[in-house]
């Protein structure tokens, strides 16, 4: 190889190299630096809450701030709207639900729907073989004919005055068992029709043409999915606080972007006793087609609801050997002082609680500095 060609080589490769080198360095440099901003933002952040902390303590160590008191800041009850609530694990059963099965044992000769069809009320699903019906059919048929024309005649004759009574007896009994017979046989006949009882859609198809089908035994489930109940069981302590027509939120994990609200149907009437539970059940249109039976949901009932409430965050309250208080603000002249007070409490939800008893709308409770605080202490509002 010629001297020239290998420096052209040689070279083209050190370029080559250094391109890459850069390449990463760039790189680097731009994730290092990023990585060091975000590590001063946190920086920052962390002094500042320290600044704030250190101001906070010098102004209550200060001589003039321990004679004017605590540092305080308040907060003016209003009313407010609050509700509580609870969730419970629920599921899905169509309205409409039917197992087809056969009233007379006979083979499956037909299939008129296959899974997947929707079907009417009445619609024929599948034919079983009656041949042997048929032809018994037609054997009384004959007899029936001839039966006929004798209870004719001797209903004739009995007019006139011809013949005797038993005869004429005799073939009107003939005739009437025999219409007897064929009623039962059509009736046979028309039982080894199978129809659908319900409007819904074909699920599952149990057996196949040429198979046996017996009374009891599945032939095709029809589920009608346009409306579906769910049941929640509920434990006996939300009894006294559930009622019909009360609303629930509903949601579903297959589904998350899908949420219903409706109202307690119905409220079972018996308590199980192996886990202390009774039924509340929703009805739900399904107009979009998403619900399918057995699908999971979860419920959401709401148990206390007051439009005009007085609610605190939960984090305020203490507890004594006396029970539960919180401290609100005293006025005396032109002075703050804080004052205990117990309260009676009722739910909690999302950190708020609602207070039954105890605090008044109007009054000034205490959120922060409230640990520094003790009956009495004087205060400094900010």
């Amino acid at each position: 190889m010629k001297p020239y060609i290998m420096k052209t080589i040689q070279l083209s490769g050190l370029l080559l190299g250094l391109s890459i080198l850069f390449s990463a360095c760039s790189n680097n440099g731009i994730e290092e630096k990023e990585a060091s901003l975000q590590e001063k933002k946190g920086e920052l952040a962390s002094l500042k809450t320290e600044i704030k902390t250190l101001e906070t303590e010098l102004a209550e160590l200060s001589p003039e701030s321990a004679e004017k008191g605590t540092i305080v800041n308040i907060l003016a009850l209003t009313p407010q709207e609050f509700s509580h609530s609870f969730e419970v694990n629920a599921s899905l059963e169509a309205v409409e639900s039917a197992m087809i099965s056969p009233e007379m044992s006979g083979q499956v000769i037909e299939l008129l729907v296959k899974e997947g069809d929707i079907v009417k009320k009445g619609q024929l699903l599948a034919r079983l073989n009656t041949k042997v019906i048929e032809s018994s059919i037609a054997e009384l048929n004959v007899a029936l004919n001839l039966a006929n024309q004798m209870y004719k005649r001797q209903k004739k004759l009995w007019k006139q005055e011809i013949g005797s009574e038993i005869d004429f007896l005799t073939a009107k009994n003939a005739k009437e068992s025999l219409d007897a017979k064929l009623n039962t046989l059509q009736t046979q006949k028309q039982m080894a029709m199978i129809t659908s009882p319900i409007q819904g859609i074909v699920d599952q198809i149990a057996l196949k043409e040429g198979e046996m089908a017996m009374p009891g035994m599945a032939v095709m489930h029809i589920v009608n999915i346009n409306e579906f109940y769910l049941q929640a069981e509920v434990a006996e302590a939300h009894l006294a606080s559930l009622e019909v027509g009360d609303p629930v939120e509903i949601y579903f994990p297959s589904f998350p972007d899908l949420n219903k609200n409706s109202k307690i149907y119905r409220l079972g009437q018996v308590i199980n006793p192996e886990n202390r539970s009774f039924i509340a059940e929703v009805k739900l249109k399904n107009k979009d087609g998403f619900l399918k039976p057995n699908m999971l949901a979860l419920t959401r009932f709401i148990d206390f609801y007051q439009k005009e409430a007085i609610v605190v965050p939960t984090a305020l309250i203490k507890h004594d050997f006396s029970g539960a208080y919180l401290y609100i603000v005293q006025q005396k002249e032109k002075a703050f002082y804080a004052q205990k007070v117990h309260i009676k409490t009722g739910y909690t939800m999302d950190d708020m609680t609602h207070i039954i008893s105890g605090l008044d709308l109007g009054q000034q409770i205490i959120t922060e500095g409230y640990n520094k605080v003790v009956n009495g202490s004087k205060l400094v509002i900010l």
